[in-house]
Formats: C-alpha cells, structure tokens, sequence
C-alpha cells in the first residue's frame, strides 16, 4: 500500500488515466466485436424463405406503369446452427445482437414481361437487383433454391 499521501492533483490525473484505459479497452473490443461480425456475415449465414404475393400483371413503381408476371416475398433470417458453430470457440458470443438474430427480413420482389427480376420497395433488399431472370432462375427462386446470382454477397454486392 502507498503511504504517500496523495494530492487531489495526482489522484484526478490517475483517475482520468484509468478512465482513458478504460475507454481504449472498451473501442479494441467493439473494434474485435464489428471485425468478427463482418466476418461471419462474409460467410453468408443465412436462411432463405420465398412466399407468392398478390400481383396483377401491371404495377405502379416509382410512377412508373410495369407490365409485370408474377411477384414473390423472399425473406431471410440469420441460421443460428452457423452463428453458434462460428462464435463456439471465440471470447466474444455476442456479435450480433439477439434481436437482430431472431428477426427476419425481406421486401417484395417481381419479374416484368421483359424477364427483368426487381425489387418494389418497402423493405430489407434480399436480392441483388435489378438484373435479367430467365424463366427458369425464377421458377428455381419461387421454389426456394435462390440462384447465387441474385444473392447479395459481400464480395459481389454494389
């Protein structure tokens, strides 16, 4: 123990030392915490749901008259089997915060008569739109096996 006696001086600049530590620790672990978060998201985590939507063939986007074919809802949600198997042998578990992992989002997607994919607004992008869809890539996406060319993916987004 310290029998020094201590000014008020010298025990304010020790306790504005500690508090600066302190703030440098807490920025390095939310720095490790965003880069670990990056990375498991560049691993494409997540689960795909498609469901039909009500959609006549001709839409009103952006006052624009589209003559439409068919109109989908594509969701996607974090798959927890990989976020437990990425954060298992990690320090920090808690890269994503629990609601954001138990929430699942999407927006409305459509295919005009000219065999263009895009999306209508109103939601979370899914899909990397807009871009040319044949007739079968959008019957493989109605079904649930989203071609890897629509996905949006970090090394291919833009």
């Amino acid at each position: 123990m310290n029998t020094k006696a201590q000014s008020v001086a010298d025990l304010t600049a020790l306790l504005e030392d500690a508090k600066k530590n302190e703030r440098l620790l807490e920025e390095q672990k939310r720095r490790e915490k965003a880069a670990l978060r990056k990375k498991f998201l560049a691993t494409h985590p997540y689960i795909y749901a498609v469901s039909a939507c009500q959609g006549g063939p001709t839409r009103l986007d952006w006052g624009i008259m589209i003559e439409t074919q068919d109109t989908v809802y594509v969701s996607q949600k974090i798959n927890m089997d990989k976020y437990y198997a990425f954060t298992r042998n990690r320090s920090t578990h808690d890269i994503i915060p629990i609601d954001e992992l138990e929430k699942s989002v999407g927006i409305q997607y459509y295919l005009t008569k000219d065999g263009i994919i895009h999306h209508s607004g109103g939601g979370t992008l899914v899909l990397k739109t807009p871009q040319l869809c044949s007739d079968a890539e959008w019957e493989w996406l109605k079904a649930g096996n989203i071609p890897v060319k629509f996905l949006r993916m970090e090394n291919n987004d833009e």
